[in-house]
């Protein structure tokens, strides 16, 4: 009886140690397991963060290209004002020396004008 008593304990003790090793192991694969996911997690916000920064410079490149837009129209409305008036000032100068040409010149009752 005692031997068999030992064979049992033995196997017991067996036992134990082999819970203890798997017990072990199941504790450091969640750990692991625990790292991985959050090595996960902060892959994630990081890429959200990334995310975001990038849909930023989006708005904010949308936001330069309008208002590049718009100082475009406002330049060109500006050239055409500039050649409206460049057009105006012509015909007024044009008008001005052709009457600047014309000389009134007396001769005998009536008025006769040349035209330099």
């Amino acid at each position: 009886m005692h031997i068999k008593r030992e064979k049992l304990l033995e196997v017991k003790d067996e036992w134990y140690k082999k819970k203890l090793e798997f017990d072990k192991e199941v504790q450091s694969k969640k750990q692991k397991l625990s790292n991985l996911e959050k090595q996960l997690n902060t892959r994630e916000e990081n890429n959200e963060k990334k995310f975001e920064l990038i849909l930023q410079r989006e708005r904010e490149n949308k936001k330069l290209e309008n208002e590049l837009q718009e100082l475009q129209n406002s330049l060109l409305q500006k050239k055409d004002d500039i050649e409206k008036l460049e057009q105006e000032q012509n015909t007024t100068c044009n008008n001005s020396q052709s009457e600047a040409n014309i000389k009134p010149m007396q001769a005998h009752e009536t008025h006769v004008f040349l035209v330099i």
